[in-house]
């Protein structure tokens, strides 16, 4: 579905209860794009995480990262959606991911 800020729609992959939690501001959107690293798993953006079952590690993305929101703000909160292909990526405002550590 197509997300209206300002006089700019972004064309977005949300749909259903996604889609109204960005509408009605449970989400915030960013770019990706202004957001240097954010797609790189190499970047500070991510973490090694040691799978307990394989003993493999991994980089992922850490539960909370210092982003720049497409209405300019810089934030440190969870990414709950993104979306590579289309250039932008949604943040939860909810506190549940703050019983999470890094």
């Amino acid at each position: 579905m197509i997300f209206n800020y300002n006089s700019e729609e972004i064309s977005t992959n949300l749909t259903g209860h996604s889609f109204e939690e960005l509408q009605n501001g449970n989400w915030k959107l960013g770019l990706i794009s202004d957001n240097v690293g954010l797609d790189n798993e190499y970047s500070d953006f991510y973490k090694d995480y040691k799978c307990e079952m394989s003993y493999e590690v991994r980089r992922v993305l850490k539960n909370k990262v210092t982003i720049k929101l497409i209405d300019n703000t810089i934030v440190t909160k969870h990414i709950i959606h993104w979306d590579l292909i289309d250039n932008y990526f949604c943040i939860s405002e909810s506190n549940f991911w703050d019983r999470f550590i890094d």
